[in-house]
């Protein structure tokens, strides 16, 4: 999802009056054209809206308010205005508080962050918009990060009171984790710790803590852990005499203020004889010295200690705490001007409610300029927007640079909306949170190719009874009925919506199940073109030679045309290629347009490849006219050569001998234009050679640089002997017959001499 710059042309029906330094003019569209809205505010543009996931709404607008409401001074600010519209009707989506999972101590994050801890800890939820939450504790000397006033998250009092004010606990909550079922005042709270049996994610036992970070003769002690930023809250306790239950917490939470208000959940693992201790990072200590700990917590019993709420609060799922109401009854209130924060300028972030139920988040950028819509707003003029939002009743949030908005954008990451004033997200206490379930289907880059994608989905305990998901992609649906689906017949290198749709359990009702979908966009891949191995391989002084390197892709390279600096000529599918006829001592610009045609693939890939410059030379370079080998034996090689050096430029001329290792070996200098070199001391029975000649020369009168010219090689392949044959007695049956013959008649010779 990208904000756009210039916002849309729907104006909103509830900023849709304009009112010029208090004067009101008539809206320039809408239902309420002309209607007047408010006297202390008007709008300075159109209204710029979309559609978010969960059937949310961002709106963004620049406005104008009159500072304070006070129209004596006529003073008017203008602001910058975001916020998202959550209607009731939206069955699939929740708004929920939340504080990063760390185990011992709170952590400031940005609200993005936060956002990501919610989806990590929640399988089969994601975030699509956020705003930040409470105050936070920035004290001095230790900033423990803790929200300053009361935080409950999913039936957990992570924070039970105030700092600073332990008897006022001011909270904003949600009965039965439905965010339709608001509440909201002075919080109902058990000032006592309740120490809670869990099974299967119910308490099945309670009883009343005596004692928090303290010992009693009596009854039962809960002893935490003290972070070393808290140094000054821990003790030493002498357990001798106690039985002492030692647990394993995966989340404990201690106050600034006070040690004895604590939250702390974990696993009982041991029972332990101690003497005088401190409890160690990582446990926490149920103690008792009568007997009250026996039948009732036994090793590896899930325990949760925590201050329940009570009252009308006692169904409240989650709580957050703020210090100001801004809009009751559908009216902005004012403030008595007992402190700065209240009538001077902010950032705002604030939340409210409309008569349905609906809610809107909203954020006031602040700290800048007027003339940039930038000027922040009192706690009137916030109440003022918010009411024009719709909202009947609005509570004021931290503020400042701590103010953020965030929206979940169709590339599944998270975009800031307003312009925080510290110029980055501040990290916060915790955050409020829209959530909606959504069936865990993921893609990344890794499952995406060139002509398809595959999307694998997660099940799991709360994505298991999701229904009729469905996958739209490229004007086709797919039903996504197994873990993953595998979609073809993409075009390459293409942008793709993608519309996952869904059936889940509603929030408040899980017998009932909605329709909800989400977008994301995806890009196929392109193909990964090969070098194309073309370049400039000689340069003179009227034409240069272009070359096509063995690459191993070199046959995927075609139909090559290169430019001189706009001249095009075709070079085919050539290895080499020479143009003439170029102007000498002048620079050029060489490109090339060819097509990658991959093997199998009948489309061919169009690619321009950016332009290199070259000089040709102010002279000719020397022609080699005959350079070959003459003779050769298996030590020696003589090699025949003539070069014609047009423009006498050469200074030195060699004839250079390498070995197979491309060592050189030898370079006689030669003095004449053509002749014969013999080689002598080679051994061609081991090894082959190659022969270059290289020409040194000036490139100008005025270089002193001697640069260096060579022909391409001629070779001389090595000399492989045939083994020698050895001789044998062995004789062919026509030999065997010839030397009995012979014997024959040499012995009737014999015969008849002696005769």
């Amino acid at each position: 999802m990208k904000i756009k710059k210039l916002f849309g042309i729907a104006i909103s029906c509830l900023l849709l009056a304009c009112f010029i330094q208090g004067k009101p003019t008539e809206a320039a569209t809408g239902d309420f054209a002309g209607e007047k809205k408010s006297d202390f505010a008007y709008a300075i543009n159109d209204l710029y809206k979309e559609s978010l996931y969960g059937g949310l709404t961002l709106y963004k607008q620049q406005i104008k308010t009159l500072q304070n409401g006070d129209e004596s001074k006529k003073t008017w600010n203008s602001h910058t205005v975001q916020w998202v519209d959550i209607p009731a009707s939206s069955e699939a989506v929740n708004v929920v508080p939340w504080t990063m999972t760390t185990a011992d101590q709170w952590d400031n994050e940005t609200v993005r962050r936060i956002a990501a801890d919610y989806e990590k800890t929640h399988p089969g939820w994601m975030v699509v918009a956020g705003i930040n939450g409470d105050f936070f504790d920035v004290g001095d000397p230790v900033r423990t990060g803790e929200p300053t006033n009361i935080h409950v998250q999913e039936g957990e009092t992570y924070q039970p009171y105030a700092i600073n004010d332990p008897n006022y606990r001011a909270g904003l909550g949600f009965l039965n984790n439905d965010f339709r079922q608001m509440i909201y005042g002075a919080v109902e709270l058990d000032n006592n710790l309740s120490i809670e049996i869990i099974e299967n994610g119910e308490v099945v036992e309670t009883k009343v803590a005596t004692k928090v970070n303290e010992l009693s003769e009596t009854g039962i002690s809960v002893l935490t852990y003290i972070p070393n930023s808290l140094a000054s809250l821990a003790k030493t306790f002498d357990l001798t005499g106690y039985k002492v239950l030692v647990g394993e917490y995966d989340i404990t939470r201690q106050s600034v203020e006070r040690a004895n208000k604590i939250f702390v959940k974990g696993t009982i693992t041991s029972t332990e004889s101690l003497g005088s201790v401190k409890v160690p990072r990582g446990n926490f200590y149920l103690v008792s010295k009568d007997g009250s700990l026996d039948n009732f917590v036994q090793i590896g019993d899930y325990v949760r200690c925590q201050h329940k709420l009570t009252g009308k609060w006692e169904n409240a799922y989650n709580v957050i705490g703020y210090v100001h109401q801004v809009v009751d009854n559908g009216q902005a209130l004012r403030k008595k001007a007992t402190d700065s924060f209240s009538y001077t300028t902010h950032p705002r972030t604030l939340i409210g409610f409309k008569k349905d139920k609906s809610v809107v988040m909203m954020v006031i950028n602040g700290r800048g300029k007027e003339a940039d819509c930038e000027v922040g707003a009192s706690l009137f003029q916030s109440g003022e927007l918010m009411r024009l939002a719709g909202c009947d009743t609005a509570f004021n949030l931290d503020g400042g640079g701590s103010s953020t908005l965030i929206v979940r954008n169709e590339r599944g990451g998270f975009e800031t909306i307003n312009k925080p004033s510290d110029g980055s997200e501040r990290s916060d206490g915790n955050a409020m949170l829209v959530v909606m379930r959504n069936p865990e289907i993921n893609f990344s880059g890794t499952n995406i190719t060139r002509t398809g994608v595959t999307f694998t989905r997660q099940i799991n305990e709360l994505t298991k009874d999701f229904k009729n998901i469905t996958v739209e992609i490229n004007n086709k649906v797919y039903d996504f009925t197994s873990e993953k689906i595998e979609i073809e017949g993409l075009e390459e290198n293409t942008d793709y919506e993608v519309v996952f749709s869904y059936e889940v359990p509603a929030v408040n009702d899980e017998t009932k199940y909605v329709k909800q979908k989400y977008k994301v966009n995806i890009k196929t891949k392109n193909l990964i073109y090969p070098s194309s191995g073309l370049y400039v391989s000689e340069v003179d002084k009227n034409s240069i030679t272009i070359s096509k390197d063995k690459t191993g892709y070199e046959d995927w390279i075609q139909d090559v045309t290169v430019y001189v600096s706009g001249q095009a000529y075709y070079m085919g599918n050539e290895s080499t290629f020479v143009i003439e006829e170029l102007l000498d001592a002048t620079k050029y610009t060489i490109s090339y347009e060819y097509n990658v045609v991959e093997p199998g693939n009948p489309k061919r890939y169009p690619v321009t490849e950016p332009g290199t410059e070259i000089t040709t030379l102010a002279y000719t370079l020397p022609k080699f006219v005959k350079f070959g080998v003459k003779s050769q034996t298996e030590n020696s090689v003589i090699v025949e050569y003539e070069y014609d050096d047009e423009d006498g430029i050469a200074e030195n001329v060699y004839i250079v001998a390498y070995n197979q290792e491309g060592k050189e070996v030898s370079r006689p200098e030669v003095s004449r234009r053509r002749g014969n070199v013999e080689f002598t001391g080679l051994d061609l029975t081991l090894q082959g050679y190659s022969f270059k000649i290289e020409v040194k020369y000036y490139e100008s009168e005025e270089t002193t640089i001697l640069s260096t010219y060579r022909s391409e090689p001629i070779t001389v392949e090595q000399i492989v002997k045939k083994p020698e044959t050895k001789k044998t007695c062995k004789k062919s049956t026509g030999e065997y017959l010839v030397a009995t013959l012979s014997l024959a008649s040499l012995a009737v010779l014999v015969l008849r001499r002696k005769k």
